[in-house]
């Protein structure tokens, strides 16, 4: 037998919580599941990760716009709320120190996208343009997963194909 390849996948159920208000870093909860068991829960924006803040998982050219969204649809129950971010602040993180590298503002969109209904609300970061590995972060939902500013970005796609056992169509 020949070397195996594994296929790496992200698999998980992702639970949104209608709160009264957003948590504060490091706040402490305690959520009770329908059996009665309680399950402690320390909000660290640098940990949780949100599937709301949509980001592009390849990432930008230095010089490239750069827009992430924030927003879900949450089967059962629609389109999540996210109007009480807008103009609320985000911040661009370098994903290894945690250090701010751009902040700015949250913006509502004039259209909502037919295809998922989900009510959407933009992030503008085009003027980070220097090199590096970031995340994105909004107060009270959480960081969105690591992207790469700079050429790095567009190599990665081309090295993973190219090591694929599937041809280029």
């Amino acid at each position: 037998r020949g070397p195996q390849r594994t296929l790496v996948a992200d698999v998980g159920l992702v639970t949104y919580l209608r709160l009264p208000r957003a948590l504060a870093p490091g706040e402490r909860v305690a959520l009770r599941d329908p059996w009665g068991y309680e399950h402690p829960v320390t909000f660290d924006l640098d940990a949780t990760l949100s599937w709301a803040v949509k980001v592009n998982q390849i990432g930008f050219a230095g010089d490239a716009p750069k827009r992430a969204w924030l927003g879900a649809w949450v089967p059962g129950v629609g389109p999540l709320d996210t109007a009480r971010y807008d103009h609320g602040p985000f911040e661009v993180v370098d994903a290894q120190t945690g250090a701010v590298a751009l902040r700015g503002t949250i913006e509502p969109t004039a259209s909502l996208p037919a295809e998922t209904g989900e009510r959407l609300s933009v992030m503008d970061f085009s003027a980070l343009r220097a090199p590096g590995r970031y995340a994105l972060r909004v107060p009270g939902v959480g960081r969105s997963r690591p992207f790469v500013v700079g050429t790095a970005a567009l190599g990665e796609p081309f090295v993973g194909q190219r090591e694929s056992p599937e041809p280029i169509r």
